[in-house]
């Protein structure tokens, strides 16, 4: 039950979780020991990292390694900086800083923030992942996950007291996500050991804030920005990072310091976002009568896996998709009719159509369907950030979104069965045998995650 000891796949017994590795306790925020981490001795061992599996005491999606340590210092700071390995969070509080953590083998969720809300009043964030593809998809993930638990309580910070001499004290920001990027491509450990605590402490102090990571990330992504298709291009990817500016002041700002290092008149970059935020705009209006509200974390996961159709990737043809999804429960009906439809196109059209073949398809067959129509429209503006991904991290992708459909469901089946055992309570047999399938349905959950992060720990 520890996550200790596994069954043997070959003969009976049961063989050492974690023999052979470098073990690293985990503790929850009250000090208690809940799990184990694991190092690699050995460069032939797979996987390199090994994490205790999902218990009654430890649950990756809320425990945050070395929390118990960061707490007093988060407080005492108010800011938190989220690293990705065990090593770069021991080096870091080895050398005295203390107000690191890290996740724990999976992505940054909901509930870690909410933790980590409790110590921190400003809600001002570090992401300090690594700079390699991985570590810039987590940043760009966590980034998008602390915007979406902090929406409702006002504006994400836009701008810095550090670089410029706008104030905007009426209003409180929900939260400051900052980036540490490291030039030299190391990871935070081995920078910390190579250029010393201090430079880090540099690096941490001079953090940009998010959208000031984002611009300079797409404009050096390009060595020689000469061309117009050159710059072009790099519009195209910066206007969403602008558009997501709410204060016109602020807008200006950046489009007058974007304007200037492209070498590009700022009145045609002014018009180009113009045009976008009136495009948003109108989107948004007609969207109003189907969705008034936030997507819930399950519908926006069915959302996500229905987008994979429709990006093109050469990593995973359609096919391909529709094997993975074959057996995810869609709740919402709307988002369950997009999937049967999906299924029929590709068993009565064709197995290796083209994304822009299904969704012409799928339009046309939904075209009675208002609702299903505009659901299909929205995924098909919100492909940006998935078209560039690995194949690893498409398959991470799947794999997260089908586990918060998952969670969903089976709580709201242990809530249905909470429901019959309170209305059966005065009927003993039939309470006992409620509580025994609430048991299992536990236990089967508890399962299910173990097999999914047994899967991601594995790649």
């Amino acid at each position: 039950k520890a996550g200790l000891i596994s069954k043997r796949t070959t003969g009976n017994g049961y063989c050492d979780r974690f023999r052979n590795r470098i073990m690293i306790p985990i503790q929850d925020e009250k000090g208690n020991f809940i799990a184990f981490g694991a190092r690699a001795l050995e460069d032939s061992q797979n996987p390199k990292y090994l994490n205790s599996p999902d218990t009654l005491t430890f649950n990756k999606s809320r425990s945050l390694f070395a929390l118990y340590q960061a707490k007093e210092s988060i407080r005492n700071l108010d800011n938190v900086i989220i690293m990705e390995g065990y090593f770069d969070v021991i080096s870091a509080h080895t050398h005295g800083l203390t107000n690191v953590v890290a996740t724990l083998g999976t992505a940054l969720t909901e509930q870690h923030l909410k933790i980590l809300a409790r110590y921190t009043d400003s809600r001002r964030i570090y992401l300090a992942f690594d700079v390699d593809e991985a570590g810039v998809s987590a940043t760009n993930r966590g980034a998008e996950i602390i915007k979406s638990v902090f929406d409702g309580l006002g504006d994400i910070k836009q701008f810095d007291e550090n670089f410029t001499s706008f104030s905007d004290t009426n209003n409180r920001s929900s939260c400051e996500i900052r980036v540490v990027p490291i030039p030299t491509g190391k990871d935070p450990d081995e920078f910390i050991r190579t250029d010393g605590i201090d430079a880090y402490k540099k690096l941490v102090n001079q953090a940009p804030l998010l959208i000031d990571y984002q611009i300079n990330r797409i404009i050096k992504s390009k060595d020689n920005i000469t061309s117009p298709q050159d710059k072009a291009h790099l519009i195209k990817q910066l206007i969403p990072v602008l558009t997501e500016i709410k204060n016109s002041i602020i807008l200006d700002e950046y489009i007058h310091l974007v304007a200037e290092r492209l070498q590009i008149h700022e009145e045609s970059l002014a018009k180009e976002v113009k045009k976008s935020l009136q495009k948003s705009s109108k989107n948004k209006s007609d969207v109003q009568p189907i969705v008034n509200k936030k997507l819930e974390k399950h519908i926006l996961a069915q959302k996500n896996l229905l987008s994979l159709y429709f990006i093109n990737s050469d990593k995973l043809s359609i096919l391909c998709i529709n094997n993975y999804l074959k057996e995810v429960n869609f709740t919402d009906s709307n988002y369950l009719l997009i999937k049967n439809e999906i299924d029929k196109i590709i068993q009565e059209v064709s197995e290796t159509m083209s994304a822009e073949e299904l969704n012409k398809e799928l339009l046309i067959r939904l075209m009675d369907n208002e609702a299903a129509k505009q659901i299909v429209v929205n995924i098909n503006f919100s492909l940006d950030d998935k078209k560039d991904l690995s194949e690893k991290l498409l398959l991470q992708f799947i794999q997260e979104n089908i586990l918060y459909i998952n969670q969903y469901i089976n709580l709201q089946e242990q809530e249905q069965l909470k429901t019959n055992y309170h209305a059966a309570k005065n009927d003993e047999l039939s309470s006992l045998q409620l509580q025994y399938k609430v048991r299992e349905l536990i236990q089967l959950n508890n399962s299910k995650l173990e097999i999914i992060n047994n899967e991601q720990e594995e790649e």
